[in-house]
């Protein structure tokens, strides 16, 4: 077993360990999503493709498990307004909306670095810390314009941030 599987496999328990089931499912390709934690806190879903790392594949499977975490954090519950904007096709979502979705993705993102270092996840710190801002710039991009970024702006934006110091 490889060191990325062991770290997968921990994850797996770290989020078993929290009440919420992980699964898996290849990606079909009209849903937007990598990953989704379920709004009821019951389980995951980490979507797979030919061509995802397995280093990928734990990234993703971090940012859903920081939403469990912020979501046990927050005594289980989530705010009404939140809970219908997530409800809503994100095309569909208002300014005020969209500002409720990028702040509570954005506080999800803060549960980041407890995970990795519980779960003892050896990936670059720099790969996660570039991941996490690629995350918070996607979904402000999103409350700011109504889209989320195109492929090429999200690669143009990981150069930057790998440049950074």
């Amino acid at each position: 077993m490889s060191i990325r599987d062991r770290e997968l496999s921990r994850l797996e328990a770290y989020a078993k360990s929290l009440g919420v089931k992980v699964s898996y499912r290849k990606l079909k390709q009209e849903y937007n999503g990598v990953a989704e934690f379920y709004i009821d806190g019951s389980g995951i879903t980490v979507y797979t493709w030919k061509g995802l790392s397995k280093t990928g594949m734990i990234i993703n499977l971090l940012h859903e498990i920081s939403h469990a975490v912020h979501w046990i954090h927050e005594g289980k519950k989530i705010d009404k307004e939140l809970l219908a904007a997530l409800k809503l096709a994100p095309e569909d979502c208002s300014k005020e909306q969209r500002r409720l979705i990028y702040e509570d993705e954005h506080r999800a993102t803060y549960f980041w670095d407890q995970i990795v270092k519980i779960v003892d996840i050896k990936i670059n710190p720099k790969v996660i810390l570039v991941r996490k801002k690629l995350d918070i710039f996607a979904y402000r991009y999103y409350y700011e314009t109504g889209d989320f970024p195109s492929h090429r702006l999200i690669m143009k934006k990981k150069k930057e941030y790998k440049n950074e110091d």
